[in-house]
């Protein structure tokens, strides 16, 4: 089954991140909102992020980013992806290093995800307590609920592995069940993976 993409809810994975020089959310907004991004916009991204500790004395997670926001991953999980849906995402990569500039991590790498599905079953998808449909979507902001399962079109995502909803859903990001296995079976941190249910 795929999966919703969450942050994580474990304290010990959550880092505090800032790039340099500053990417304020004017110039991040239009990587959060959809893909009409432009290649000027791309070459202005930072190049360098800055990020906490992760508490608990662990390493760096191996990704990062909240719900809806930019998605940072290790170079293992950039080569997996690579693979698996080769020539569809664009990397850009980022230096990361402590804030303290006590520990130099190398390079990560923000993923540019272009690929959009309409693939979400908005009927039986719950948004909020009882909130289901298009009616309990813009109720609650398009923000799925983190409480039962989206649902999802298998004829529309079937062959995929790395997505963002569509229209008003393009802030939630959705990947395949073999991506979500392989983060599982390496035990990567830093993302909460949320099962989705799948119908024809």
């Amino acid at each position: 089954m795929p999966y919703l993409i969450r942050s994580t809810d474990i304290d010990e994975d959550a880092i505090h991140k800032k790039f340099v020089p500053d990417f304020p959310m004017s110039e991040r907004r239009p990587f959060l909102n959809g893909v009409d991004f432009t290649q000027e916009q791309i070459d202005a991204i930072p190049r360098t992020l800055l990020v906490s500790a992760p508490e608990g004395g662990k390493g760096l997670p191996e990704l990062t980013g909240w719900d809806n926001s930019l998605k940072i991953v290790a170079p293992l999980v950039k080569e997996f992806l690579e693979q698996i849906e080769p020539d569809v995402h664009e990397f850009i990569p980022l230096h990361v290093k402590r804030d303290d500039e006590s520990e130099d991590y190398g390079t990560y790498y923000l993923i540019l995800i272009r690929q959009t599905l309409d693939a979400l079953i908005f009927e039986e998808t719950p948004f909020g307590a009882n909130d289901y449909g298009l009616g309990g979507a813009k109720k609650n902001r398009f923000q799925i609920s983190r409480f039962g399962s989206p649902v999802l079109r298998r004829s529309v995502c079937e062959g995929r592995h790395l997505w963002r909803g569509a229209g008003k859903l393009a802030d939630h990001y959705f990947c395949s069940n073999k991506f979500g296995e392989f983060i599982k079976k390496n035990a990567f941190r830093g993302w909460k993976l949320d099962e989705c249910v799948m119908r024809p």
